[in-house]
């Protein structure tokens, strides 16, 4: 934190410094949603906002860019890995995604999920995220036809909805009709083989009961 030095002189309206405060408050706002109830960050924010706020204050500024700068990490301290496309092998399957933490305090995150294809349970969800480990989300979807389907990850603070992982899109490969279709051609062999057997057996019963005509 800064060291505290009063102004000497009037203080003077600073636009780009009005600016800068209103947003440091409103990233103030979102992000503490993301700590623990007890978490000593919930008070020592709000008073290096109040710092830098201060007219009183020689340079309040370098306390605006302070708080704005632990706010960001905290941010950047969630990542998420999940591949580019992943493939459903049925009409029901699940998403995976890992959530990593890699801050020393637990931290509570809003993840969204939204597709326009697939039907997914329980898309939007808070989740606690232990420090410095991964978390690993399972999301149900379901579908009614194959193809490939983008999915959207949204991860973002519990309140004030401020974006903590950029936005993420992945493919949803899903491949249940062909899996239907592989269903269909079996049926068909096995009809097919019956229908072998049975004439097998008419004409083996015709061999050995052979039909004769008798002479007037």
């Amino acid at each position: 934190m800064p060291t505290v030095s009063f102004a000497k002189g009037p203080a003077t309206v600073n636009t780009d410094r009005v600016a800068s405060i209103r947003a440091a408050r409103i990233e103030l706002n979102s992000i503490s949603s993301m700590l623990g109830e007890e978490d000593p960050r919930r008070d020592v924010w709000p008073h290096l906002l109040g710092i830098g706020t201060s007219t009183a204050v020689a340079d309040p500024n370098a306390y605006v860019v302070s708080l704005r700068k632990k706010l960001r990490a905290t941010r950047r301290a969630v990542t998420v890995t999940t591949p580019s496309s992943l493939t459903l092998s049925s009409r029901n399957g699940a998403i995976r995604l890992q959530i990593r933490n890699d801050s020393p305090e637990d931290l509570t995150v809003r993840l969204r999920l939204t597709s326009a294809k697939l039907k997914l349970v329980d898309p939007s969800r808070i989740i606690t995220l232990y420090s410095g480990s991964t978390t690993e989300v399972s999301v149900n979807a379901t579908t009614r036809t194959s193809g490939e389907f983008p999915i959207t990850v949204w991860v973002a603070t519990p309140q004030g909805n401020a974006e903590v992982v950029p936005l993420i899109t992945i493919t949803a490969k899903v491949t249940a009709i062909a899996g239907f279709g592989q269903l269909v051609s079996i049926s068909l062999l096995l009809i097919l083989l019956a229908w072998w057997w049975s004439h097998r057996r008419s004409a083996r019963h015709e061999r050995e009961n052979p039909t004769t005509v008798s002479e007037q």
